[in-house]
């Protein structure tokens, strides 16, 4: 059995259609339906129930299926890690966010690459919902999320990098923006944009809620949206306001102002950086040590700056 059978295997069984399996691969239909054909009789069982009208696995094609779904990804993996290196890219670096993590990617990237010149770094941004399943599944080498999302995953490296206070977040439009501080009574009454498909997460629509109560804020109409590209332009524009964290308000570039909350018991919002715990690549390992070096001075000046 060749591996370029089982890719093009992975490829009918994903279309369950030889014509697209086989404009996927660049190969002729024919000959993707003959090499099928030589890897079920090298396994010596049925893979695909197959006539005129339809294309489907067999019970024991959708079984090999799952089992060879890792191989496929570790060979894919191998090939490009592999073509980096044959490109001059010593070793390569997956870093995966969430939209309000944005910022943290240029304090803790940019002085690494100085350090690792040769490394390739691509950044891949996710929904919340599935930023810690893309880790454990090995689509990122590394996460930056908050630190809440990895509250019942185990076997996992994880680097503090920020804990810092909410704010609010107002367009410069708004009278708000000319205070530097606002009560959570001031703000009691106002639109706030709430980070979510009102539709799809209502565990994320709960917890802005309590986000709330915790503050003291009574919120009058909540506007929802999905991504943090919508919310920053929706409250650039002046249609709401929202809730942020100080560490995301001091990275953005919005035409926007981040007011400090005057509460006795100020809410805190905690980010870090994330990787499998038993890694074998070292790159990933040289880079969350760098993070947790950056993220110890950093805390470290900070404490010094509150002392003083």
């Amino acid at each position: 059995m060749t591996f370029r059978k089982l890719m093009y295997f992975h490829s009918v069984a994903k279309y369950l259609n030889f014509s697209k399996a086989a404009e996927e691969c660049h190969i002729a239909q024919t000959a993707i339906s003959r090499a099928i054909a030589d890897l079920e009789s090298d396994l010596g069982f049925q893979l695909f129930y197959r006539n005129h009208h339809m294309v489907e696995l067999t019970p024991a094609g959708k079984y090999f299926l799952e089992q060879t779904k890792e191989v496929v990804r570790i060979y894919g993996s191998a090939q490009q890690v592999s073509s980096e290196i044959a490109a001059g890219w010593e070793e390569s670096l997956t870093i995966g966010f969430g939209g309000y993590e944005a910022g943290f990617l240029k304090q803790y990237v940019p002085s690494f690459l100085k350090e690792h010149p040769t490394c390739s770094v691509v950044f891949l941004e996710f929904p919340y919902q599935v930023i810690v399943q893309n880790l454990l599944e090995k689509t990122c080498d590394v996460i930056f999320t908050p630190s809440i999302r990895l509250k019942h995953t185990s076997n996992i490296r994880k680097v503090d990098i920020s804990n810092a206070r909410y704010t609010i977040t107002v367009s410069k439009d708004n009278p708000l923006s000319k205070l530097d501080k606002v009560t959570p009574e001031m703000l009691c009454g106002k639109s706030f944009i709430c980070p979510s498909d009102r539709n799809q997460n209502r565990k994320t629509i709960d917890a802005f809620h309590r986000l709330c109560e915790e503050l003291g804020i009574i919120p009058g109409r909540l506007i929802y949206s999905n991504t943090t590209l919508a919310i920053m332009q929706m409250v650039e524009l002046d249609m709401g306001i929202t809730l942020l964290s100080e560490a995301f308000s001091s990275s953005h570039s919005f035409n926007v102002r981040n007011i400090l909350i005057d509460t006795d018991h100020p809410s805190r919002k905690q980010h870090c950086a994330a990787s499998l715990d038993h890694v074998s690549r070292p790159i990933v390992k040289a880079f969350m040590d760098h993070v947790q070096d950056l993220a110890s001075s950093n805390m470290s000046s900070k404490k010094g700056d509150i002392l003083k």
